[in-house]
């Protein structure tokens, strides 16, 4: 038996397949950057999982999830990074910004390397 499926039109008006990612309808808004990270690594590292979170709708509510924990990861270490390193007394606002960039990075990529290259999304 062939399966039907059912078309909308967008904006251009072409006939676009309804294609269900997620089991959740309020699972609408868009994915963070983080969350658009930890797709593509697991896309290109296990497309087996990818492929059943993504048949069992699920895949929109996992990367939300990684999302957030990377983002709160981030400021908790942020904050860590801080304390050891305090933002300079100086009058230069560009030097207080390079400070402040340098610590975000610094935890970004920490946390990435721990929470996104080192574990699988289950």
């Amino acid at each position: 038996m062939p399966v039907e499926f059912t078309y909308k039109k967008t904006k251009e008006g072409y006939l676009a397949p309804n294609i269900q990612t997620s089991n959740n309808p309020e699972d609408d808004r868009p994915i963070g950057k983080y969350g658009r990270m930890a797709l593509t690594y697991l896309q290109e590292t296990n497309p087996i999982l990818f492929m059943e979170l993504q048949m069992n709708g699920t895949l929109h509510e996992k990367m939300h999830k990684m999302d957030d924990m990377i983002k709160e990861k981030i400021l908790n270490l942020q904050e860590q990074l801080l304390l050891e390193n305090p933002v300079p007394t100086t009058e230069d606002i560009l030097e207080k910004t390079r400070h402040l960039n340098q610590i975000h990075l610094q935890a970004e990529e920490i946390v990435l390397n721990e929470v996104l290259y080192q574990t699988q999304t289950n």
